[in-house]
């Protein structure tokens, strides 16, 4: 009888970790591991693009912004990063404003 109880108690108590872990610990990491996915194609999309301008072999706006692509893409393909042409657009947009207003942003002269 009081081993009955006991199992009950129990498995309830399995049953309540196991819903909370669903349901608050595994999207929180999830989240963590989003973020730190997105920063890290930011800063890949940053890197491309600043080394991409200083490289005097593309001169060209559209060979420069073909070569950026190039590199985050394979970038993220190595990385299984999914993403569509219209979003890897926005971000090298955003990456040349970034690069052009640095000194904005951080408060420099």
């Amino acid at each position: 009888m009081i081993n009955d109880i006991l199992m009950i108690i129990l498995k309830v108590l399995v049953i309540m970790f196991v819903l909370i872990m669903t349901r608050y610990v595994l999207p929180y990491i999830r989240l963590l591991l989003l973020d730190s996915l997105d920063s890290k194609l930011w800063d890949v999309i940053l890197t491309a693009v600043k080394s991409v301008q200083q490289d005097p072999k593309y001169s060209i706006g559209d060979a420069k912004r073909l070569e950026v692509i190039r590199r985050v893409t394979d970038w993220a393909n190595e990385h299984g990063i999914p993403f569509t042409e219209e979003q890897l657009s926005e971000l090298i947009e955003a990456a040349v404003w970034t690069m052009k207003h640095e000194d904005d942003i951080t408060g420099g002269g």
